[in-house]
């Protein structure tokens, strides 16, 4: 088994924030790493960047940033008010590239498929009412 530093983007920070952590990982390949990694509780394993590099480290490296993480705590935080009364953490959230695109293209949404789908069921209603009153007379 081989030593492994792999940084990864953390959320539970806001939408359009991440928190990135080194985590030390005990694994056979680099791969097998980064899958160990996003099966991590507040890991965003669902975005394409959500590991950002692994490395190889020695055994004493992997146990100085296992014992960070372990008093890490933010990595201890179990809710918002805990992570609020975290000194200076607001210097470790960065913005989420990731999430920011993703939002400004759901703004940039345009409605005018709609508009037109709408106007054409208006104009086949009032026929079918024109059609209806013209049998009814």
């Amino acid at each position: 088994m081989r030593f492994y530093k792999v940084e990864a983007k953390c959320g539970h920070v806001g939408l359009t924030n991440c928190v990135w952590i080194k985590f030390a990982i005990r694994a056979g390949t680099p791969k097998e790493a980064a899958d160990t990694v996003k099966k991590y509780g507040r890991v965003k394993r669902n975005h394409k960047d959500c590991i950002r590099g692994v490395n190889e480290i020695s055994y004493d490296e992997y146990r100085i940033l296992a014992r960070e993480n372990k008093y890490d705590p933010y990595l201890n935080a179990r809710n918002i008010r805990e992570q609020r009364a975290i000194p200076d953490f607001d210097e470790r959230v960065e913005i989420d590239e990731y999430n920011v695109n993703r939002r400004e293209k759901k703004k940039n949404h345009d409605p005018s498929f709609k508009l037109k789908k709408i106007e054409r069921l208006v104009t086949e209603a009032k026929r079918m009412i024109a059609e209806y009153a013209g049998v009814a007379c």
